[in-house]
């Protein structure tokens, strides 16, 4: 609870500073919320243990909804239409470009660096100084903002924030009863994770929902493996954790003999391998070479 006020009175005093006060009043009232939310968890904390344990899941339902002020503050006061990645503006051009039913791994996506305004001190150089204006990322990043575009709305920011509800409820739900207050701390650590990440135009949440699914059915391999491959068809970082995953599984389980451990390897590897491809099989069906030119440089 104290841990919880603590970090909603920062949010308050950095929403104060993001929110332009003088032009965007509504953002007293969201203060006021905050500050309110704040006060109430200070005086829960002075709950004797039967009664705190009752309430235990307020401090979460707080964090969340200082969260959805934060990234409204972020995105719609502070940076309206402007993404802080030229990595999401490349991505939502894809999608835009991928509705339209044009492969965007073909294509020259410098043009979304003005349509989302995206500052020069975000965009990305390669080592000889040239601007990267290609799709660096597999497919299902892409496919993952196709309902913004169906939709119509001008901001994909909300994807990203919608995976990170998820993810954090997911963590939170997961973890056992007694501790799911503490799970909540390395979470809300800073407003980095917590609230740059989605509202600054970081897209990392939409392959970390999978990974934490990943987790909660690590006893069950093709559950396990799909959610695996799924993380890795929305970015390159998760197939870095391929080869330990592999050892986790031939040594987690001893009671069983070789034979069987080698199957639920076989068994993840295959479900991680099918998930990958299903979302990137129509473009690479439609120009390998573009897609495994994008695709692949993104590792590095």
């Amino acid at each position: 609870m104290l841990f919880a006020a603590g970090f909603i009175f920062a949010e308050g005093l950095q929403n104060w500073i993001r929110g332009q006060i003088e032009t965007h009043p509504e953002v007293v009232y969201l203060l006021l919320i905050s500050y309110g939310l704040a006060f109430a968890l200070f005086i829960l904390a002075t709950l004797d243990d039967r009664r705190i344990l009752n309430v235990r899941d307020v401090a979460f339902f707080s964090l969340i909804l200082t969260t959805a002020i934060s990234w409204y503050v972020v995105t719609q006061i502070e940076h309206p239409a402007s993404y802080q990645t030229d990595a999401l503006a490349f991505v939502h051009y894809s999608a835009i470009l991928l509705a339209r039913g044009v492969n965007p791994y073909s294509q020259n996506l410098q043009s979304a660096l003005t349509m989302f305004s995206v500052s020069p001190q975000f965009i990305t150089l390669t080592p000889t100084g040239n601007l990267i204006t290609t799709l660096d990322y597999p497919a299902l990043q892409v496919i993952a903002f196709l309902p913004v575009v169906w939709i119509g709305l001008k901001d994909a920011r909300i994807v990203i924030y919608l995976f990170e509800l998820a993810t954090v409820t997911v963590i939170y739900v997961w973890s056992p009863k007694e501790l799911r207050p503490l799970a909540l701390i390395p979470l809300f650590a800073g407003s980095d994770l917590a609230i740059n990440f989605s509202a600054g135009s970081i897209a990392d949440f939409i392959w970390l929902l999978p990974m934490v699914l990943m987790i909660v059915w690590m006893d069950f391999p093709l559950v396990a493996g799909a959610m695996f491959g799924l993380a890795c068809a929305v970015k390159q970082t998760p197939w870095l954790l391929a080869p330990f995953l592999i050892v986790w599984f031939l040594r987690s389980t001893p009671q069983f003999g070789l034979r069987k451990r080698l199957a639920r390897v076989a068994l993840f590897a295959a479900a991680s391998v099918a998930a990958f491809i299903i979302p990137n099989i129509w473009f690479m069906n439609m120009d390998f070479g573009s897609w495994y030119s994008g695709v692949y440089p993104g590792i590095w």
